[in-house]
């Protein structure tokens, strides 16, 4: 399994096989708070190469509902290709919406996507779940955000084995920011069951400010699979950083990278 990082821009048609499914999943930092037509312009940029994206932070109002569908209509301007499903708000403290956009000429959601119960009650945003084929090969994905740092987000990590279990007929891949680095004990039971994080010394935040040229702080964001029932071709960060003069312009777009993951079939 080969980890990249991108500094701008990534061409998935060109680097890879035909019988892959492309996945992007970004925290886009508080989507209907403000959100300006160039921070929709801009996710769109980096979102429209996937087979699949998977979004998280948007705000459980009429704004992120509402900034949520202008990013989706830009998105669908061109080849009008796309469909998505919008969570609604998750029910715990922090509440936001989650969001799944896919090419509907390529990938086939089963059935309605749902807000988990499993684990609803010991987290603050529980995930939001869909069942996707794609050439008669199923697989579940799990949207997550943990809560940050300051609450403890080791405490909620500790409960995704829960969903494994729940799912178990489920080819599983939990994605999302998880707001801890993959190296924490809190995943020993998740890795026991057959997961593996499929991006490895790779930061996804970017920090206030640069220091000794080092513009990234953490790696929170990942892609949680099963071993067992997948062939990862690659993942990594697309680090959009450089585009920008200074971090904190950088930052008014998401103060987390997209992140990839190519599931080869």
């Amino acid at each position: 399994m080969r980890n990249y990082i991108i500094a701008f821009g990534f061409i998935f048609n060109l680097c890879f096989a035909q019988n892959s499914v492309k996945i992007v999943s970004w925290n886009v930092l508080n989507l209907g708070f403000y959100t300006s037509n160039e921070k929709i312009d801009f996710i769109v940029s980096y979102i429209k190469d996937a087979d699949i994206v998977v979004l998280q932070e948007i705000k459980s109002n009429k704004y992120g509902t509402e900034d949520f569908k202008k990013l989706f209509s830009k998105l669908n301007q061109s080849e009008k290709s796309w469909e998505y499903t919008l969570s609604g708000a998750t029910s715990g403290p922090g509440h936001e919406q989650y969001a799944y956009i896919w090419k509907k000429n390529k990938i086939k959601l089963k059935e309605a996507a749902w807000l988990d119960q499993t684990i609803e009650k010991e987290i603050d945003r529980e995930p939001y779940l869909a069942r996707f084929e794609y050439n008669n090969k199923n697989f579940t994905l799990a949207n997550f955000h943990a809560v940050p740092q300051k609450k403890a987000p080791w405490e909620e990590i500790k409960q995704l084995p829960q969903l494994h279990k729940a799912y178990l007929a489920d080819n599983l891949i939990l994605c999302g920011d998880f707001n801890l680095t993959y190296k924490d004990r809190a995943y020993a039971e998740l890795y026991k069951n057959g997961y593996e994080a499929s991006l490895k010394n790779q930061k996804t935040t970017i920090k206030g400010e640069e220091k000794n040229g080092e513009r990234l702080a953490n790696d929170f964001d990942n892609f949680y699979f099963e071993k067992a029932f997948f062939n990862i071709q690659s993942s990594g960060a697309i680090d959009f950083t450089p585009k920008f003069n200074s971090l904190k312009e950088a930052r008014l777009m998401s103060d987390h990278l997209p992140i990839y993951l190519v599931l080869k079939f």
